[in-house]
C-alpha cells in the first residue's frame, strides 16, 4: 500500500517537476471508475461509530438549558427539584445558559426539565419574521435609474428565508480537561478551529489541546462553528469530569448559526435586440449576504448592499451565499428571456463565452429533451451555476394541476467538474444536493415569533420525503481539466430551475421561498374551471382551526368527499359523508399540526366539486 511505502519514499529526493510525465486520461485504471466508500457497509448496517456513539471510561453526560429568545441571557435558576432526582450530578452556569450533568443523557434531560429558569429578554423579543422581512424590504429603498438607451426594463424583488443546518445527527462533543490539558473527541468540519475554540474557552495554550475527529452524521457548514466543542470543554473544566455533551434535535435547530434571511431587488434592462445591457442587484440582509454577478457576459453590472442587525447568529450554510444569489440571478435571467421573447436555455448559451459552460448547457439540452413539447400544465425550467472550479446546470420538469398542486416530475443535471475521479460519488452528491435544494425551495424555513425560533424538528422544519422525490439524472461532461469540488456544485441551480419551470407551466412567477405560500394555480385555470364552486374558508391561526362552508349546487344522494391538501398534494385531512342530501355544508377542522403555508380544501359531490384555499402564516 501507499502507507507501507512512506518511510522509504520520505528518504528519496524530490525529482524535478519537468522530469515527471503524467499519465494520459486514456491510461487511467483507477481514476474515472466508480469506487464506493470503504465505510459504506458499516454505515448502512449500523456498525459505524459516530460522535453520538463515542464512549470513554468514567464519562458523564451533559445537556445545556438555553434561553428561548434569540440573544436572551440567564437571570436566575432553581435546581432544587433536579437535585432530588437519582443520577443528578450538578449544574454549572456558563455564558450559554445552565449546564446540567448527570449519569446519562436521558437523566440529564430529565433533570433539565425539573429546573426552573428565569431569562432576560433578547434584543428582538418584540419581533417576528414578518416584521423582519418588512424592515429588510424597506431597506431596499429606491433603485438607481437605468440609462436612457434601455429598450425595456423590469424590476423584481426576491426573498429567501432563514435556514437551519439540521444534520441527521445533532451536534455533540466529548471533552476531558485534566492537569491543564484537554482531549476532545467530536464531530467537526474544522479541527483547527475546534482547537482554537477550546483554547479560548479554557484559557489555555492550543498546544495543550488534542482534537480527535469522529464520523459525523452530516455537517453542511454547522461543523465549522465549534461552539458545542467549547461548551463541552467548559463543562468538563467546571465539573472536573470527562463530559459528553449532546444537543437534542430541538437544541440543534433553535441554537444554530443560520443561513441568513435576505431580500433582493434586481433592476435590469434589454436593448432593442433583446440583449441584457444593464443590471443592478441590491440585497438587504440580516447577515453578511453580498450580491454577486451572474456568470454571463452582461455589461454595466452594479451590486449594492444594505444590512440590519437582528442579533440572529448566522454562519456558513451549504454552498454559502450561492443558494441565495444564484436563485435570484437565474430567476431574473429567466424573466429577461421572457421579456426578450427568447428561449431561456438558448439565451444562456448565447450570453456565455465560457466554452465549458456552453458544453454543459448543450449536453443538458440534449439529455433533458429541452425542445420536446410537453403536455398541458407541464413546464421546464433551466438554471446554471459556476463556482468551486466546476460548472453545473439543471433542468427541472414539473406538472401542476388545476388546484395548484405541484409535482416535480424530473430533474436533469449536467456538469463539468474536470476529471471525474469517482463518477458514482459525483452522481450521489448531485442527487443529495437536489433533494436539499427542493426541500428548501418548497417547504423549509426558520421563522421567528416574539423573538423565538419556532421550529424544533423535522415535523415543522420539513424535508422532501421519498414519495415526493422526482427522478434525478446526472450527466458528466468528459473532461481532462483539473478536478473541481462537487460537494456544493449541485445545489444552487436547482431552486431557480424549479421556479422557472413553474412559470413555464402556469405563468405564475415565484419570487419568495419557500414556495409553499404561493398559489400555483394559474389565472387561466381559475377562469376556465366552470364546474368548480368556491368554498368560503376562514382560517384562525391562533385557535388552529379553519371554518368551511359552501352551498350545494344540486342536491342529490351522492357521497360528499372532503380533503385538505398541501402544495405537493399530500392529503392531511380526509372525510366522507355518505349520501349527503343537504343544500349546504358547514364544518370546522383542526389544523393544529399544519405548518405555515397555503392549503387547498376540495369537496367532491357527484359531478360537482368545490374548492377553496387558506393561508397559515
Amino acid at each position: 500500500t501507499y502507507g507501507e511505502l512512506i518511510d522509504k519514499v520520505s528518504t528519496l529526493p524530490i525529482p524535478p517537476a519537468e522530469s515527471i510525465k503524467l499519465k494520459e486520461p486514456s491510461e487511467f485504471k483507477i481514476i474515472g471508475k466508480t469506487k464506493w466508500h470503504i465505510d459504506n457497509p458499516e454505515v448502512v448496517t449500523g456498525k459505524a461509530i459516530y460522535g453520538s456513539d463515542f464512549k470513554f471510561d468514567g464519562m458523564k453526560y451533559a445537556v445545556v438549558i438555553r434561553p428561548e429568545e434569540v440573544g436572551g441571557t440567564l437571570n436566575t435558576f432553581d435546581d432544587s427539584d433536579a437535585r432530588k432526582l437519582k443520577g443528578f450530578i450538578g449544574t454549572y452556569t456558563i455564558s450559554e445558559g445552565v449546564a446540567v450533568v448527570a449519569e446519562s443523557t436521558y437523566l440529564a434531560m430529565k433533570c433539565a426539565d425539573a429546573i426552573k429558569v428565569n431569562w432576560n429578554s433578547g434584543p428582538i423579543a418584540n419581533k417576528n419574521s414578518k416584521i423582519i422581512s418588512e424592515e429588510l424590504r424597506a431597506k431596499i429603498g429606491s433603485m438607481p435609474d437605468l440609462p436612457e438607451n434601455t429598450h425595456r426594463q423590469i424590476q423584481s424583488v426576491y426573498e429567501v428565508p432563514l435556514l437551519a443546518h439540521t444534520p441527521m445527527e445533532p451536534v455533540n462533543s466529548f471533552a476531558n480537561f485534566k492537569d491543564g490539558k484537554c482531549e476532545v473527541w467530536t464531530v467537526t468540519q474544522n479541527p483547527q478551529t475546534a482547537r482554537t475554540t477550546v483554547a479560548k474557552a479554557l484559557e489555555i495554550d492550543e498546544k495543550d489541546i488534542t482534537v480527535n475527529v469522529l464520523l459525523s452524521g452530516g455537517g453542511f457548514g454547522r461543523g465549522h462553528r465549534n461552539d458545542f466543542v467549547g461548551i463541552a470543554a467548559k463543562i468538563s473544566k467546571l465539573s472536573g469530569l470527562p463530559i459528553k455533551l449532546t444537543y437534542t434535535k430541538s437544541d440543534d435547530i433553535k441554537n444554530d448559526y443560520y443561513r441568513p434571511l435576505s431580500v433582493h431587488c434586481v433592476k435590469a434592462g434589454i436593448d432593442n435586440l433583446g440583449k441584457i445591457n444593464n443590471w443592478i442587484h441590491k440585497v438587504a440582509s440580516q447577515g453578511t449576504v453580498k450580491a454577486t454577478n451572474p456568470k454571463y457576459e452582461i455589461p454595466n453590472m452594479q451590486n449594492l448592499e444594505e444590512a440590519l442587525s437582528f442579533s440572529i447568529p448566522t454562519g456558513s450554510w451549504r454552498a454559502v451565499n450561492n443558494t441565495q444569489n444564484v436563485f435570484v440571478n437565474e430567476c431574473m435571467i429567466d424573466e429577461l428571456a421572457v421579456l426578450a421573447n427568447v428561449d431561456p436555455l438558448d439565451y444562456r448559451i448565447e450570453m456565455t463565452t465560457d466554452k465549458r459552460m456552453k458544453g454543459v448547457l448543450k449536453l443538458l439540452a440534449e439529455k433533458s429533451d429541452w425542445k420536446k413539447p410537453l403536455p398541458k400544465n407541464y413546464g421546464r425550467g433551466v438554471a446554471t451555476f459556476n463556482e468551486y472550479g466546476g460548472y453545473a446546470a439543471h433542468v427541472v420538469e414539473v406538472s401542476i394541476d388545476k388546484f395548484g398542486v405541484l409535482k416535480v416530475e424530473r430533474i436533469v443535471a449536467a456538469l463539468d467538474c474536470g476529471i471525474a475521479i469517482n463518477p458514482g460519488n459525483i452522481e450521489a452528491q448531485f442527487m443529495g444536493t437536489a433533494i436539499d435544494a427542493l426541500s428548501t425551495a418548497i417547504k423549509s424555513e426558520i421563522t421567528i415569533k416574539n423573538g423565538k425560533i419556532e421550529q424544533s424538528g423535522f415535523h415543522d422544519f420539513e424535508w422532501i420525503k421519498m414519495k415526493e422525490s422526482p427522478k434525478i439524472e446526472v450527466h458528466i461532461v468528459t473532461s481532462a481539466e483539473s478536478p473541481s469540488g462537487i460537494g456544493e456544485l449541485g445545489f444552487p441551480s436547482v431552486s431557480p430551475a424549479l421556479c422557472n419551470a413553474i412559470y413555464n407551466a402556469t405563468g405564475v412567477r415565484v419570487r419568495k421561498l419557500p414556495l409553499k405560500y404561493t398559489d400555483l394555480a394559474s389565472d387561466t385555470d381559475k377562469i376556465n374551471n366552470k364546474k368548480a364552486e368556491i368554498i368560503r374558508l376562514l382560517a384562525n391561526s391562533e385557535k388552529k382551526i379553519v371554518n368551511c362552508e359552501f352551498e350545494i349546487k344540486k342536491v342529490s344522494n351522492d357521497d360528499l368527499n372532503i380533503k385538505i391538501i398541501d402544495v405537493l398534494g399530500n392529503v392531511l385531512i380526509s372525510e366522507n359523508f355518505k349520501k349527503f342530501d343537504k343544500s349546504s355544508f358547514r364544518n370546522e377542522y383542526n389544523i393544529k399540526t399544519f405548518n405555515y403555508g397555503l392549503y387547498t380544501l376540495i369537496a367532491e359531490h357527484g359531478k360537482n366539486y368545490y374548492f377553496g384555499k387558506f393561508l397559515i402564516n
